[in-house]
């Protein structure tokens, strides 16, 4: 999205507008206190300005952009007020503020701009999940790139200076012109010629990605044979059925499988009869999702011992990672652990605490007889077990 929207003005115009309402009130106590009493005056639930610079992924820039649209009027109001009782520095950047809420250029830009991110976060919290399997990637990515280029941005626009009453945006009378000459029809044909090169350009650079997502020889898209909806509705078929594509993963993942024993003629073997028990459990939940679905075969021995050829497969394709998501969110917990007042920590320490802070397993859930286990056993002498105060 980032190099989609390189060239483009007005896209770094309202990231720099969202940046300066953002420092505006996060640097200021006065002035966010004072938006949160306008805000209750008009009988507006302020949100806080978001900044847009937080983190890379598009849901960020989405609800920046949200809590501007719902802070319009508020901020508007507010803005106002600043500009004509303060002085210096605070005055000039509320009538910059001001500037931008009553240009119909940025406004209508805006307007667009929250149906382009509402699809761009949509498609980045597929990236962010981790329950997030290979065979939605490509899927996701092309309902994104669809609905980017077939977006009628004419009559986005049109519906838009409908609802202007009096040319006035909720209450807020939009500048019309702009840049001396410029007329309003100038003004809108340009803000859709640029909603139309950033869809264009981030379509493109989706495709691009999907492109190499789907490379190395078609391994990632050979996956697809254990996503139940391209499984055969005729039982019968599944004799035959993913021949090409186990061939594609077998000689991919040779050198892991030789070291495991696994041959490509067991792995063919066993796939029909897998995939027809599979098949019965998801008919009896269709509502799992892939990961789900794999995860139930695996955790029944019976199954996982008859068919731990097909399964090793089955398990490669369910720990490839599809972003780096995971990764980025350990860095930022290390940040969280390891603060200035903590900065004595030794790599060991904080590597115990991170794997602490990142357990998912609910407390009540929890079997710590396996640490005692290992902690009895782990020492360079043997433990001795002290029983509870006031126990027998």
């Amino acid at each position: 999205m980032k190099n989609a929207g390189k060239s483009l003005s007005l896209l770094s115009t309202l990231e720099k507008f969202l940046d300066d309402v953002y420092k505006f009130y996060h640097y200021s106590p006065l002035n966010w206190t004072g938006l949160q009493e306008t805000g209750d005056a008009l009988g507006i639930k302020v949100v806080r300005p978001v900044n847009i610079y937080g983190t890379r992924w598009a849901g960020h820039r989405h609800r920046a952009l949200q809590a501007l649209n719902t802070d319009y009027v508020a901020i508007h109001t507010h803005c106002t007020q600043v500009s004509i009782n303060s002085k210096g520095d605070s005055a000039s950047k509320a009538k910059h503020i001001l500037d931008c809420l009553q240009s119909l250029e940025l406004v209508l830009f805006m307007h667009m701009m929250l149906f382009y991110f509402a699809v761009c976060a949509l498609l980045s919290d597929t990236f962010q999940d981790n329950d997030t399997s290979i065979d939605l990637i490509p899927v996701r990515m092309h309902a994104a790139c669809v609905k980017l280029t077939e977006t009628n941005f004419d009559k986005m626009a049109e519906e838009f200076m409908s609802e202007l009453q009096d040319g006035q945006y909720r209450t807020v009378t939009l500048e019309k012109k702009k840049r001396g000459s410029s007329t309003e029809a100038t003004v809108i044909k340009r803000v859709k010629t640029e909603m139309r090169a950033l869809s264009q350009n981030t379509a493109e650079a989706l495709y691009s990605r999907i492109a190499e997502f789907e490379g190395n020889s078609g391994v990632m898209e050979a996956f697809s044979i254990f996503t139940p909806v391209s499984w055969p509705e005729n039982r019968s078929e599944f004799g035959t059925f993913g021949r090409e594509e186990i061939n594609k993963i077998t000689e991919h993942f040779s050198e892991y499988l030789r070291a495991k024993n696994i041959t490509r003629e067991s792995c063919m073997n066993e796939m029909p009869d897998v995939l027809m028990e599979a098949a019965d459990l998801f008919k009896k939940n269709p509502d799992c999702s892939y990961i789900d679905l794999w995860s139930k075969v695996l955790k029944q021995d019976k199954m996982y011992n008859r068919y731990n050829n097909i399964l090793a497969l089955v398990k490669i394709s369910l720990v490839l990672a599809v972003s780096s998501a995971e990764c980025e969110r350990g860095f930022s917990m290390m940040s969280r652990v390891k603060t200035d007042w903590r900065s004595r920590l030794k790599p060991l320490t904080l590597s115990q605490l991170m794997t602490v802070a990142q357990c998912k397993t609910p407390l009540e859930d929890f079997d710590p007889r396996g640490a005692i286990a290992r902690w009895m056993t782990g020492g360079k002498g043997p433990r001795r077990w002290t029983p509870a105060y006031g126990t027998d």
